[in-house]
């Protein structure tokens, strides 16, 4: 009789705490409160979602379920994990905010492995950081259409990383008044930096003396969009909100900044050592300073703060290109170009006649950058496509090793020799395909295509 009682209460226990999730998110299953444990199986259950992770691309066909919650009016720090029990298959965890039409704000593919399953192909995501009055939709996912089974979803309270009572890094403040930080465009905020020189602490209590003022605040990247710890991208404005050129941490006078999150590098180094050992190669490389970060007043970690690819005498120094330069030495430059995929509002772009060499192959994007497209002219739109199509056309010919024929007389070799050694080096995952620039001077100002930086 103990048993059956026994058997009795487990079955209540899992059917009041280990409810299944809906089929899709008209019909997702509610959550009252955190923490929370879900139990269920996706198969049997239809692929109605499917979200791209930015550690792992899966293929997609997988059946999901979906959980629902709703914030109440203050801030929710929570983790959530299908790591635990019963998750015996490749599993996927991404979270939508207030719709599932739109990009997941996190994703993960693989971050842990369950003791059901063989492999560390289960998915965890720490520090969610739950805005308030707002509804998440937690879909329970697949790599691929054979991934499917039983799941354990655990979702536990966390909280706030505490700010540092000193540091020896710049501290960076920020307060965007409660308003959320959008893909784009760029919102009104405050910005200030303490910063008391090399070997000397910095604290939250000191006065502001590297910068105090006003910005403007966007988050930046694709992939690196659904990690918890966003990427921003700032622009220095004055009072009227128009752009203020300003040195920041030395680097010459300028308006347009990068705060880069190292969220999936958890040395916090690869980005700043390739800009270090890049400006040993380059004429130019993006400056960085590491800096700890406050947005709101929550401390949000260790973030490196750098100079934003652009066409600036202090940055990539090529000619200015006016809508007015559209023959003759002037149309030849200067141009930055970046091979990418489409974000936001830029998706002004052609394809390559040539496709990537890869196990699977796709079409390589190439992205105006400067003169942004809104700027650009369309004969300065057919030049420079038609210079760096005749280097691919050289570099995919009989010829191509030819002095007079061959690609070497569009380029500098020694900045693409340069590249292919920094990428291969810092094992840089974006290499070559994504985020990659190329540009080009004038021809009287050494017209050669560069890459980088």
């Amino acid at each position: 009789m103990q048993k059956i009682l026994l058997g009795i209460l487990i079955v209540f226990s899992l059917n009041g705490f280990g409810q299944g999730g809906g089929e899709t998110c008209a019909t997702a299953t509610s959550i009252a409160s955190i923490p929370f444990v879900g139990i269920g199986t996706t198969s049997g259950s239809n692929d109605d979602l499917f979200a791209s992770c930015p550690d792992v691309s899966n293929t997609g066909g997988a059946p999901d379920e979906v959980y629902t919650y709703t914030t109440d009016s203050s801030f929710e720090y929570i983790n959530a994990s299908l790591c635990e029990a019963i998750t015996d298959y490749d599993s996927q965890l991404y979270i939508f905010e207030n719709n599932c039409l739109s990009t997941p704000v996190w994703c993960q593919e693989d971050g842990c492995e369950s003791p059901a399953y063989s492999s560390p192909y289960n998915s965890r995501i720490d520090a969610v950081v739950l805005q308030p009055n707002t509804t998440y939709y937690f879909v329970i996912d697949g790599y691929s259409s054979g991934s499917h089974g039983n799941y354990q979803l655990d979702l536990s309270t966390s909280t706030a990383l505490s700010e540092p009572d000193s540091s020896l890094i710049p501290l960076i403040a920020i307060n965007t008044y409660g308003i959320p930080i959008p893909d784009e465009p760029k919102i009104n905020a405050i910005m200030g930096i303490v910063n008391n020189g090399s070997g000397n602490y910095n604290r939250p209590t000191d006065p502001y003396n590297e910068y105090f003022g006003n910005i403007g605040i966007e988050q930046r990247g694709s992939s690196s969009a659904m990690f918890p710890k966003k990427g921003y991208g700032l622009e220095t404005r004055d009072s009227t909100g128009s752009n203020n050129n300003v040195a920041l941490f030395g680097m010459p006078s300028e308006n347009d900044w990068v705060l880069h999150g190292p969220y999936s590098d958890k040395s916090l180094l690869r980005n700043f050592l390739a800009y270090y050992m890049g400006s040993r190669l380059y004429n130019y490389s993006p400056r960085t300073q590491f800096c700890e970060l406050l947005l709101n007043q929550e401390y949000k970690g260790v973030y490196l703060f750098q100079e934003k690819i652009k066409r600036d005498k202090g940055r990539v120094d090529i000619a200015k290109l006016d809508n007015d330069d559209i023959a003759g030495d002037s149309l030849t430059g200067g141009y930055i170009i970046k091979i990418d995929k489409a974000t936001g509002a830029n998706n002004d772009s052609w394809v390559s006649p040539y496709q990537s060499n890869s196990l699977f192959p796709s079409d390589i994007e190439l992205f105006y950058h400067y003169p942004k497209p809104d700027d650009i002219m369309p004969s300065q739109k057919t030049y420079i496509e038609s210079n760096i199509t005749a280097f691919e056309d050289a570099l995919a010919g009989p010829d191509y090793l030819d002095s007079t024929n061959g690609y070497a007389r569009f380029i500098d070799a020694n900045s693409f020799v340069d590249y292919l050694l920094l990428t291969e080096a810092s094992r840089n995952v974006d290499g070559y395909r994504l985020s990659t620039f190329l540009y080009k001077d004038r021809d009287s100002k050494n017209g050669a295509l560069f890459i980088g930086p």
